[in-house]
Order: C-alpha cells, then sequence, then structure tokens
C-alpha cells in the first residue's frame, strides 16, 4: 500500500518533468566561424548545410523543411542543423549579409523570407546588376550591398520583417556580418570545395543529394542509429 501511495504522489512530479523537457528546435546559435546551428549544439548527430541565398534547389528544400525541423530529432535534442553560406555572387553575399539582421534569433524567420520570396526578387535583383555591375565593382563591400539591397525586392522582404530602413541599412554595411559571409564562402570554395548547392554533411561525412525533409529525416535517423 506503502508504495501505491508513493507512486501516486510522485506521478505529478514525473508528469511535470516530462512536460518541461526543452524544444531544442527554437534554439539558434552562431558558431565560432559565424554559422547558425539550429538545435542542441551538443546533439549527437550534426547536419551542415552549405546553401545559397539565389539556388532555386536551396529554396525549395527550405520551404518543403519550413516547420518540419521543429519537430523530431531536432527539437529532442538528439540532432542539431547548421547552415553555412556558400555564397555564390554578389547578390548572393547581398542575402546572406542581410539575412543576419536581427541577430541568431531572427535568423531564421529572415532565411525562410528571403528564400520563399526568391522568385519574386531575384528577377530584380538580376535586373539591378547587369545595369548597375560596373558601379558596384567601385563601391566597398558595404556600400555595394547596401545598393543591391536597396535596388532590389530584398529591401521589402526585410520590411515585412519588421525592420526600418535605417535597421537594413545598416545591418547591409555590418562588417562583422560581411567577414563572417565572405570567411565561410571561402572555406566552403577552398577548403570543402562545395561542387553544389545545396550541399549535405552529417557527422563529418559526406551525403547524396538530398531533395526533401523527408529523406533529411531518414538520414539523421540511421545516423542516431549508428551513434
Amino acid at each position: 500500500m506503502k508504495r501505491k501511495i508513493l507512486s501516486v504522489l510522485l506521478a505529478p512530479v514525473a508528469m511535470l518533468a516530462m512536460a518541461a523537457a526543452p524544444n531544442w528546435a527554437g534554439t539558434v546559435t552562431m558558431g565560432a566561424n559565424g554559422s547558425h546551428v539550429i538545435g542542441n549544439p551538443k546533439a549527437r548527430v550534426r547536419v551542415v548545410e552549405y546553401f545559397s541565398y539565389t539556388c532555386s534547389h536551396c529554396a525549395e528544400f527550405a520551404m518543403d523543411a519550413a516547420g518540419k525541423y521543429r519537430t523530431g530529432a531536432i527539437a529532442r535534442g538528439d540532432a542539431a542543423y547548421e547552415l553555412r553560406n556558400a555564397a555564390r555572387d554578389r547578390i548572393d553575399l547581398g542575402a546572406s549579409v542581410i539575412a543576419r539582421c536581427g541577430g541568431p534569433a531572427k535568423f531564421m524567420g529572415n532565411t525562410e523570407a528571403i528564400l520563399s520570396a526568391q522568385q519574386a526578387w531575384m528577377g530584380q535583383a538580376i535586373a539591378f546588376d547587369t545595369k548597375n555591375g560596373a558601379s558596384l565593382i567601385k563601391m566597398t563591400s558595404g556600400q555595394a550591398i547596401q545598393a543591391i539591397v536597396n535596388g532590389t525586392g530584398l529591401k521589402a522582404v526585410m520590411q515585412k520583417r519588421g525592420f526600418t530602413p535605417a535597421q537594413i541599412n545598416a545591418c547591409a554595411a555590418d562588417p562583422a556580418a560581411i567577414k563572417a559571409v565572405l570567411a565561410m564562402d571561402k572555406d566552403a570554395d577552398e577548403r570543402v570545395k562545395v561542387p553544389y548547392t545545396p550541399y549535405f554533411v552529417i557527422n563529418g561525412n559526406e551525403t547524396d543529394r538530398l531533395s526533401s525533409w523527408t529523406q533529411m529525416e531518414a538520414m539523421i535517423g540511421f545516423y542516431l542509429g549508428r551513434s
């Protein structure tokens, strides 16, 4: 009888502990290399995605994954998802820098907004770059990125996210953000030799092309079984 009473008394505590388990999917931290890590930084499985904001396949994958990564292994803290820039051109560089506006807490929302609107702003960006390419070369990186963001639909995307024109200009010219993106791009190009985007590495191992979050979840499950 005492054991039964004790188990009843302890039951609410156990339930409270289960309810208090953290959902790691809402945690975004910045790595030492300037990348953004979603989930538990000490997770058993680490997925690294090298991506580009001007890559249509990256946008398709991001839209398929949107919301879905908030459940499963990442939410439980068993897997972490790291996003690294592999900027392909100056338009991509501009998008990469402006996506960092507001810090890690805003990064995923900014990234999803930019990629979901890719078709809308890319046309403007290409036309702007074609017309102003010679002038952009003569500018500093900060000035060029400000011009790109203000001269394309990227500014409108960020304003819908709640950023003011002054905040957008400040973010576009942020030397720390520009340095971080350029360093990641150099690493992706020279050390990793990223052949295409999106390019995935899981626990240090190159992974075949993945086109859906369902495939990614299966790969994460495979690595969890091995760890």
